[in-house]
């Protein structure tokens, strides 16, 4: 995978510290750990912003991450919930909800990055502490494919679904429509798109696809090489090539899109 040090490093005594308040939390010290955040407006509400600029399309219902959550849990991973609602993780079994308790700090809110595996959820400000770290990530219910981060190997997505007046778009046709780049819900509503967010099945294979693609660099050169895989990144590829503003922002096209997602949906290779 990414042969990269960390951006941050962090004195052994905030690593320490950390791992004494996960303890406190019941994570023991030899279990890994996977980040867990489920975009929701609770940090919206919290810094006081109109209800026009609350984006719920990036939202996600926690629930539909059980699937995922309980396999980490078999596997021995302790699922530990942060960002800023505490009040999501109690929605699902089985998660340690760091995010709603006394141990936050705003020290520990970056360097539990340190001490993760990987992280699941949302491409939301909390997704930057395993970018930092350069953690593995799954990057659920992913909306504005304009901006899909490209240029790490550590990083797989899978997208809502977009349908207009009820018809699901394929992804030519939403760079096509101009619709592929938008900043809030009202800018949604004007061109009458709907997005739909990710099943729990597709949220789990997603996470599959993640595990086995981590047990070696040879799983991901398979999965980048698939020709599904490539029929998507051409599409995408092409499109942010016409718009210099979207192409000066990716590198290189190393990041994957789920390949169980990629062999369900066709819409997005067309």
């Amino acid at each position: 995978m990414d042969k990269y040090e960390s951006r941050l490093r962090l004195l052994p005594v905030e690593v320490e510290d950390v791992y004494n308040a996960l303890e406190e939390l019941g994570v023991r010290r030899d279990q890994r750990i996977a980040l867990l955040h489920v975009r929701d407006t609770a940090y919206d509400q919290l810094v006081g912003l109109p209800k026009s600029n609350f984006d719920v399309y990036r939202n996600a219902n926690p629930v539909n991450f059980q699937l995922a959550v309980d396999e980490l849990n078999n596997r021995g991973f302790a699922v530990v919930a942060i960002g800023n609602q505490g009040s999501w993780s109690r929605d699902l079994c089985d998660v340690v909800d760091y995010s709603g308790s006394s141990y936050r700090s705003e020290l520990r809110d970056v360097s539990i990055g340190a001490v993760a595996s990987l992280y699941l959820g949302s491409e939301a400000a909390p997704s930057n502490i395993a970018t930092i770290f350069r953690k593995p990530q799954l990057i659920t219910n992913n909306v504005r494919i304009a901006e899909l981060l490209t240029s790490t190997q550590l990083k797989i997505h899978v997208l809502k679904e977009h349908r207009l007046r009820g018809r699901i778009l394929t992804q030519s046709e939403i760079w096509n429509n101009g619709l592929a780049d938008y900043e809030h819900d009202s800018d949604i509503a004007a061109t009458g798109l709907e997005l739909v967010e990710n099943s729990p099945e597709e949220i789990y294979a997603g996470l599959l696809d993640l595990l086995m693609i981590l047990n070696s660099e040879g799983h991901y050169l398979v999965a980048k090489s698939n020709s599904v895989q490539k029929r998507f990144w051409r599409i995408f590829a092409s499109a942010i090539h016409d718009n210099p503003e979207l192409s000066a922002r990716h590198g290189e096209l190393r990041a994957l899109v789920a390949p169980s997602f990629l062999q369900r949906r066709a819409e997005w290779t067309s």
